[in-house]
């Protein structure tokens, strides 16, 4: 599975924006960013009350387990994974190879219409993710291979702000 690209501070700001303009028009209760891995890269919205790290884990873990029973069956593609529970709903979507979209919601919210609010979230964060590929082209990250009590200083880094002989020299 690929990695994801070298992450910094301006993806981070450009995924929390989608991903509240996502919950704003889907109403949704909770959206996450996810490494098809498990690891947590971005979310907002606050119910319900857990563990995000967890629920990133055993969301990508539910996702990967039926994207190869999918393939068992002989899919092609598998792209999205729907729990519905009596209180509320789970949609993942396969966002890229390497990444997901985890929404949470109540039950009385239409799934379509989160449906449509996460094409328009999808597609802004694989804008995101290209911009982010061509700052360090080739140079792929997988978090998997990281020790996951230092993963999270890989998105704390920022771009290099250049010194004005640096600007000078460019």
């Amino acid at each position: 599975m690929p990695g994801l690209p070298l992450l910094n501070e301006e993806d981070s700001r450009e995924f929390r924006e989608i991903l509240a303009e996502f919950l704003q028009a889907s109403q949704a209760s909770r959206v996450l960013i996810v490494e098809r891995a498990g690891y947590l890269i971005a979310a907002t919205g606050d119910a319900p009350d857990v563990d995000l790290e967890e629920l990133s884990t055993i969301t990508s873990n539910a996702f990967n387990v039926t994207y190869h029973l999918a393939l068992c069956l002989g899919e092609q593609d598998f792209s999205t994974l729907h729990q519905r529970g009596s209180s509320f709903e789970t949609l993942i979507f396969k966002i890229e190879e390497n990444s997901l979209l985890v929404v949470i919601y109540a039950t009385h919210i239409k799934t379509m219409i989160v449906e449509n609010a996460a094409s328009n979230a999808i597609d802004s964060i694989k804008t995101q993710l290209t911009i982010a590929r061509s700052r360090s082209p080739g140079v792929e990250v997988d978090l998997a291979d990281l020790d996951p009590h230092t993963a999270d200083t890989i998105f704390l880094k920022r771009p290099k702000v250049l010194s004005e002989e640096e600007k000078k020299e460019t």
